[in-house]
């Protein structure tokens, strides 16, 4: 599992993904939370380090962390046997075929299923202030399709908007929330989707 990103090495190790800088080891697999994993096969490109590896229940996982941002990922169930670095691109062995990851030769994957999920999304604001809408700027690909749920206070997920508006321009997703504590944001969709922004419009209240 290990790879190198820049001058820091990264690698699993038995108590999760760490990265080593010259001088001390620093775990950055806390998003995993208590799930432990083995077998880990890495590779790295463009900043990115590609680890798939088996959880305790004999299930393969591919994920992408991006080194810039700190941010994990998960592509999908691929299992991974070795990966190699060359011209710019790094490629993957499966059982059945070696992959491109970046894309850059061989033929376009076909569209699959996605989501993403945000963390909690405070909306308690002091001095009468309160969130009145929040807005998403996204860019959905032609024949895409892209749902956006919402959950308030942690409860169930409810549907807001549906295969929104589709063009080659930025398009802007407004959600007009409902008075609570919190809320998160989960969108999921099938094929070509980027999400710029999310953005909070802050209104005065009154005082009754």
């Amino acid at each position: 599992s290990l790879a190198q990103v820049e001058s820091y090495l990264y690698y699993l190790s038995p108590s999760g993904v760490c990265l080593f800088d010259g001088s001390f080891a620093t775990s950055i697999g806390d998003n995993f939370g208590t799930v432990k994993y083995s077998g880990g096969v890495a590779g790295s490109v463009d900043y990115k380090y590609y680890i798939s590896m088996q959880d305790q229940s004999g299930v393969w996982h591919l994920f992408v962390y991006d080194t810039r941002k700190g941010i994990w990922c998960r592509e999908d169930a691929l299992h991974v046997y070795g990966f190699a670095y060359n011209l710019g691109e790094l490629y993957a062995l499966t059982d059945t075929r070696i992959l491109a990851m970046k894309g850059t030769v061989g033929a376009e994957e076909a569209d699959f299923d996605w989501f993403a999920e945000s963390g909690d999304i405070g909306l308690d604001l002091p001095d009468f202030k309160y969130v009145s809408r929040l807005v998403l700027r996204t860019k959905i690909g032609e024949g895409s399709v892209l749902r956006v749920l919402v959950s308030y206070d942690d409860g169930d997920y409810m549907e807001v908007a549906h295969n929104f508006e589709k063009n080659l321009r930025l398009t802007q997703i407004p959600i007009i929330p409902q008075r609570c504590d919190h809320m998160r944001i989960k969108l999921e969709g099938r094929g070509s989707f980027r999400l710029y922004s999310i953005s909070k419009v802050i209104e005065q209240g009154s005082e009754l």
